[in-house]
Parts: structure tokens; sequence; C-alpha cells
């Protein structure tokens, strides 16, 4: 039997997770419980730095399979208008790579071609981004793997740039939660995840001369769905546990930086060849803000 690829790979989203900032934290004065809100003033732009690593273990054939991959993007985010209590954020992609390392073969993937283009959406003061348009002109991309990245994937990637912030004022001590819950279509059929994320402030810091908040968030989510593979029917259930640091700037109203690192663990069966293979992927990914 042909052995199949099953990568899967969540990197290809630039997700919400950043590197530590630096900086020397000392305690912060002035308003110690403000409330949180995302800003970006007009006419300013920043742009979201991106890294991300994956190691995927899994047992297929009587063999242990180990597929690597490390990922990094760019996005440049620019403020064009102010409305009430949002702002209209146009996003252009600067860089994108990815490169594969497996058994069954790999490389890097060409991004070349969704280089420059550009798409618009409302962020909200509390972290949401809806009304995104213009990845009609966003292609298919073939990664190195074999698997396609479809408008979908790079849509929801923008949408995991942000969180969701409370409604009430924090201070130390303060949790708030945030649901998570999507669909994606994948390679002729869905990946549905769904859980819970659950955020704490850690402490209030000074960062660089801004006041800040360390902020933890913990979660386990449950992805699954059915798709194909090299038109073999495959059914995947994965359940993930995520830690994110998040160093997020009260005074800019956005995160300087992020860190995050996953472990999941997986059964992929293959109904057509009675087979059930065990898969264990661990993760780290990395947002940097410069403003």
């Amino acid at each position: 039997m042909k052995k199949l690829h099953f990568l899967l790979s969540g990197i290809l989203i630039i997700c919400l997770i950043g590197s530590s900032s630096c900086a020397i934290l000392n305690k912060s004065k002035g308003n110690d419980a403000p409330t949180l809100k995302f800003k970006i003033p007009v006419g300013q732009s920043l742009v979201f730095e991106s890294e991300a690593s994956s190691q995927i273990e899994m047992e297929q054939m009587g063999q242990t399979i180990s597929i690597s991959s490390k990922s990094t993007g760019k996005v440049k985010a620019s403020s064009l208008e102010q409305l009430e209590n949002t702002c209209k954020i146009e996003f252009e992609t600067l860089a994108m790579t990815q490169n594969v390392e497996s058994p069954m073969g790999g490389g890097d993937t060409d991004f070349s071609e969704i280089l420059g283009l550009k798409t618009t959406g409302i962020l909200s003061a509390k972290g949401v981004l809806e009304e995104l348009e213009g990845f009609e002109s966003y292609p298919t991309i073939s990664t190195a793997m074999g698997e396609d990245v479809t408008p979908d994937v790079f849509k929801m990637g923008l949408e995991q740039l942000f969180f969701i912030l409370p409604d009430e004022p924090v201070k130390k001590g303060s949790t708030w939660t945030e649901e998570i819950s999507n669909e994606m279509p994948y390679s002729g059929g869905t990946l549905s995840t769904t859980g819970q994320m659950i955020y704490e402030v850690l402490e209030k810091f000074i960062v660089e001369g801004h006041n800040c908040f360390k902020i933890k968030g913990t979660a386990e989510t449950k992805t699954s769905g059915t798709f194909e593979q090299q038109g073999t029917e495959i059914i995947l259930n994965r359940t993930t546990k995520i830690n994110s640091d998040i160093i997020f700037s009260i005074d800019k109203g956005m995160y300087l930086s992020t860190v995050t690192s996953t472990i999941t663990d997986g059964i992929i069966d293959v109904p057509a060849a009675n087979m059930t293979m065990p898969q264990k992927i661990t993760g780290k990914s990395s947002v940097k803000v410069i403003f």
C-alpha cells in the first residue's frame, strides 16, 4: 500500500504565538485595573513577525515516521479608518516560508504567489476580526508535502493574530475565557476544532517604557473530521494542550509578543486499509509585533 503523508501542518496558519520580550520587566505604576482594548491609530502600520516549528511522530505500517517542519511569516497591518469601537485594517503578506523534512520527501514551499497580496478587515476593540475581504485573489498553494493551502487557511491565519479581551477592567489575578470553535475545509472534507482558552493576568510590568500585562493562556482543544488523501478516506481525531505567554501593552493597545507551545495526541483511521495510526505532535510558535 502506498504510504500516506498525513502532515496536516497547522503551522501554515499564522498563529497567535510569539517570542518573549528580552527587555527587563519592572513593577508598573498608574491605573492598576485598566480596561484592555486593541487599537491601531489611523495612518499607523505595524508588522507581525511569526515563527513556528513542529515535530510529528507517528506509527505507520509498523514503522515510526518523524516529520519536522519550520515556517516563518511576516504580515503588515495598516489602519485605514477609525469607526465606532472598531478600525478598518489592511493586511499585506510580506514574507512566508516553510521547510519540511520527512522520509516521504519534503523541501521548501513556494509562497511567492501570495506575497504583496492585500486584504481588509474590521478589528474590534475586543479583538474580533470580521468582514475580511480580498481572499478571492489568493491562490491555493501546494506545499512541499503535497498539501493544499487554501484561501480559507490564510484567512484563519489572520483571524488568529488576535484574541478576545474582556469587557471588564483587569488586574493581577483577573481571568476570562474565549470559546474556540471553527470549521476549516480541508482536502475534500472538513476539520472541526472546539475548546476553551482561559486567560489570566499574572503581573503588571513596564517593558521598554510601556505599561504592560503579562498574560497566561491555557487551553485544551479537540479536532476531528474526515477528508481524502490520494483518493483514500481519512478520519482524524486529535486533542491538543496549549500554553501561551503574552506581553500586552496597555499603552499601545496591542500585544508586543506571544510564545505558545502545543502538545497534540491523535489517531488517524484509514477504513479502507483497516489501519489505525497514533500520532504525537509537539509545536512551538511565536509572534513579535514591530511598531
